[in-house]
């Protein structure tokens, strides 16, 4: 298995971690492919999202939207930014779902998750920035709630995307 595949088969053993028989294959499965438990974690942790990656200095965000660059894959815009802050990790994220599209709370938080969830899953898309920190915030812009596997390939295609608006932003300047 893949590490990512890996990771899955830990989320649903941990989330019954408390049955005999799921103990016991995944005892027999790690066994299987040697790995400690110090592997396992490090595999996992590879996937965590940490709060040093969210953006939410309010400064921070205006800057992001006056000065950002847009790139839109449908149901998705990104508005990303390269910035000069010297706090947290290299990519720091928001992610905002307008009332004014989804009008339900339960709608909204669950396309909040799903995008984060693709964000998590698929942030190794980004590239190489060079050392730069970057703000990123995705919007959500249809009126309807979206599956996740489109929301994951739109969020593929921007993530890919990204070192080349940054580049292009940078031979403009």
């Amino acid at each position: 298995f893949s590490p990512l595949g890996l990771y899955y088969l830990l989320i649903r053993l941990d989330s019954v971690r408390h049955c005999q028989v799921e103990n016991c294959v995944f005892t027999c499965y790690c066994t299987h492919l040697s790995l400690s438990l110090y592997q396992i974690r490090k595999i996992m942790s590879e996937f965590g999202l940490d709060k040093s990656e969210k953006l939410c200095h309010r400064s921070a965000v205006d800057a992001l939207f006056a000065g950002g660059v847009s790139s839109v894959a449908y149901p998705l815009r990104m508005v990303c930014r390269v910035s000069d802050r010297n706090y947290g990790s290299d990519v720091q994220f928001l992610i905002t779902i307008p009332k004014k599209r989804i009008r339900k709370a339960v709608g909204r938080v669950l396309m909040r998750r799903r995008i984060r969830e693709a964000y998590r899953l698929n942030r190794s898309f980004i590239g190489d920035l060079g050392g730069k920190k970057v703000d990123i915030a995705f919007l959500y812009i249809s009126n309807e709630l979206s599956d996740y596997s489109r929301v994951e390939r739109k969020m593929q295609k921007l993530l890919s995307s990204l070192t080349v608006i940054l580049d292009k932003k940078d031979e403009t300047l």
